[in-house]
């Protein structure tokens, strides 16, 4: 375990990480500043023993994602306000048709993402349970991707800016079967759908705080 946050590493310290070569734990949150730097990871020692890597707040670029996605032993990956639309579209085809590594949890809050990121997303990962999105838009259709497609365990989608009743478009579908705890604080929320949702949700933990109605009134759960 290394944990190297709110430092300001060059291309000499992360060449020599890269040579390490039984490191599982890695936290480089407000740690990276210039991009292209995480692109060495690519097929080093590292990328043979990393398990949890944390870049939260790091400034990254397409190369680095494909430097991520070299380290196939990953469980967990936050990349938690890296600003992931300009330079980095490129690579969403990568991010998403390539999670072939064995990700349990994705942190990708806050990371203004596209749009349209997750409508052409194809995940082919079959071991996700935990997938955060907060702070970032999502269409109905990738909406309806995550709810169709993935068997998560978690789902936290919290200040996603919704233009569409995501709470009617997540019933009946397939994520229901698998979920266990759900974050949507801060959201419009219509209030047939909440009542619906929650009489669904037995099994659910689920947190609506700070969320208003189509009246613009408050409700929390």
């Amino acid at each position: 375990v290394l944990i190297l946050a709110q430092n300001n590493l060059d291309y000499e310290d992360v060449y020599n990480l890269s040579t390490f070569e039984n490191l599982r734990k890695l936290d480089l949150s407000y740690s990276i500043r210039k991009p292209d730097l995480i692109y060495l990871f690519k097929n080093s020692c590292i990328s043979k023993s990393l398990e949890f890597l944390d870049l939260s707040f790091c400034k990254l670029n397409a190369n680095d994602i494909l430097g991520i996605l070299k380290c196939r032993n990953l469980l967990f990956l936050i990349l938690k306000c890296c600003n992931l639309k300009y330079g980095c579209f490129s690579c969403y085809d990568e991010l998403f048709l390539d999670l072939k590594i064995q990700l349990l949890f994705l942190c990708i809050s806050h990371c203004n993402l596209p749009k349209n990121a997750l409508d052409i997303a194809e995940f082919s990962t079959k071991y996700l349970n935990i997938l955060h999105l907060n702070g970032n838009t999502i269409s109905k259709k990738g909406f309806d991707f995550i709810c169709n497609s993935l068997k998560l365990k978690e789902l936290s989608v919290s200040m996603c800016r919704f233009r569409f009743r995501f709470l009617k478009s997540l019933l009946d579908k397939p994520i229901m079967e698998t979920l266990e705890v759900f974050k949507a604080n801060r959201n419009l929320c219509h209030s047939e759908d909440l009542i619906n949702f929650i009489s669904s949700a037995n099994e659910i933990e689920y947190y609506f705080m700070k969320c208003r109605d189509e009246s613009g009134q408050m409700v929390e759960f």
